[in-house]
């Protein structure tokens, strides 16, 4: 009897303890089956199911879409890291040569030199075989500044230019020398000084700028200067936005013939009458007066349009 009971409460026992678990894995059941049943509230964002395996393809781990799914909407083929990265450079390559550009490269060495020595200039440019220092009064009359005049000397060199305007211009008047060369400026200083004439302004200028101000001048003068200009529309522009409305520009340059000039001149000029006058007339200017001054050289006279 007794055997019989405890086998009556195990059985009871297992009975019990099968319907507890049954129950509990019947309830994570209906919460599983309620949670993936469950409709997305309003204004909110679905969890992100898994990806096909053809969205897998054209999606690169970024989420953007990649280059093949590109090619096969657009049709074109697009350019790898690499080939964009080499335009990329190509473009930049491109802009720095326009840049560098120079239709003269190397003719400016020489005054770039900070060891340039003024003296030996001095003598080559300030004698009397030279045209253009020989007949320097002539050159003053027929360039016409007036008292108050702003006047730039540009590529002043050893200053001789300068020295007369200067004086011509007083009282009211002042002469921006402008040079590539720091000695040259030096030496203008000083001889500035040594006559009175505190109406002198040196100015550094660049192989491409005259750092001229803005309407700051009535006359640009430039004397065996323009064939050294490495890029004349740069420089051209400077000279153009310096001078005020109407202001004139006047070149003495070089006669360049090949039948007839010196190989030197040949060598280091680099163009003629006509390209020289093409080139300052492209960049807002207008030929008003030739002079008929010299044998060796050439003026002209230009006005801002």
């Amino acid at each position: 009897m007794n055997g019989l009971l405890r086998y009556v409460l195990i059985l009871l026992t297992s009975a019990v303890l099968g319907s507890f678990v049954g129950g509990c894995q019947s309830s994570s059941g209906g919460a599983d089956a309620e949670m993936t049943a469950k409709p997305t509230p309003q204004g909110t964002v679905p969890a992100p199911s898994t990806p096909s395996e053809a969205q897998t393809k054209d999606t690169v781990p970024d989420g953007t879409t990649s280059e093949k799914a590109v090619e096969e909407e657009t049709g074109t083929k697009q350019p790898t890291g690499d080939e964009q990265a080499s335009g990329g450079q190509e473009q930049d390559g491109a802009e720095q040569e326009e840049q560098q550009a120079s239709v003269n490269p190397g003719i400016n060495e020489t005054f770039l030199d900070e060891d340039l020595k003024v003296s030996k200039w001095v003598e080559r440019f300030e004698r009397e075989g030279r045209e253009v220092y020989a007949k320097r009064k002539q050159v003053l009359e027929s360039v016409g500044v007036e008292p108050g005049d702003d006047v730039a000397d540009i590529g002043a060199g050893t200053g001789f230019y300068t020295m007369l305007f200067a004086k011509a211009v007083q009282p009211g008047g002042n002469v921006y020398a402008v040079e590539i060369a720091e000695p040259f400026l030096k030496k203008i200083d000083k001889r500035a000084r040594q006559v009175g004439l505190k109406n002198v302004k040196t100015v550094k200028g660049t192989v491409r700028s005259t750092k001229l101000p803005e309407d700051s001048i009535d006359l640009a003068f430039l004397c065996d200067v323009y064939h050294h200009f490495e890029y004349p529309r740069e420089s051209l522009a400077s000279i153009h936005t310096a001078l005020r409305s109407g202001g004139e520009m006047i070149i003495i340059e070089m006669q360049r013939d090949p039948e007839e000039s010196s190989d030197w001149v040949l060598d280091h000029v680099r163009a003629g009458k006509e390209t020289f006058t093409d080139e300052i007339e492209a960049a807002g200017f207008q030929k008003t007066e030739e002079y008929d001054l010299f044998e060796e050289n050439y003026m002209i006279r230009f006005e801002k349009q």
